[in-house]
């Protein structure tokens, strides 16, 4: 028999890498460091945040389709976690970007609706005030 795979390292170390790895715009590495932690640690309470920086690592490498498959996930996930309205915004904006106007606007309007008092809210009313306009 083969040598056993090393364990992995606890979910908040696993964290810190992929963090880390975002931060210093190493988007690809932070979107492999990712996987390997949702696949480790497919209930762990990080994993809102793992899925928020994966939808954001794609959209910085301009793959809004998979971003939005993400953030998806993530409002599947976590309907009312403290990222959905940062995952509806950036939705929002993803879908703008692939020229899909009515997309983003519905979307921009669930934000505004299920979360009026939040700060992604007030940017949604000000960024798609004018397709909301109509």
């Amino acid at each position: 028999g083969g040598a056993a795979a090393p364990p992995a390292p606890p979910p908040e170390e696993m964290f810190r890498q992929i963090y880390i790895d975002y931060n210093k715009r190493a988007y690809q590495v932070a979107l492999e460091e990712s996987e390997a932690f949702l696949a480790e640690y497919p209930d762990d309470p990080l994993g809102e945040e793992v899925l928020f920086i994966r939808g954001q690592c794609l959209m910085e490498l301009a793959n809004q389709t998979d971003a939005l498959k993400e953030f998806s996930t993530l409002l599947q996930r976590y309907p009312r976690g403290k990222r959905a309205p940062g995952a509806l915004l950036r939705m929002a904006i993803s879908y703008e970007q692939l020229g899909q106007t009515e997309l983003a606007a519905g979307v921009a309007r669930r934000l505004m609706s299920e979360f009026p008092r939040s700060e992604e809210a007030s940017v949604a009313e000000e960024r798609f005030g004018a397709i909301l306009g109509e």
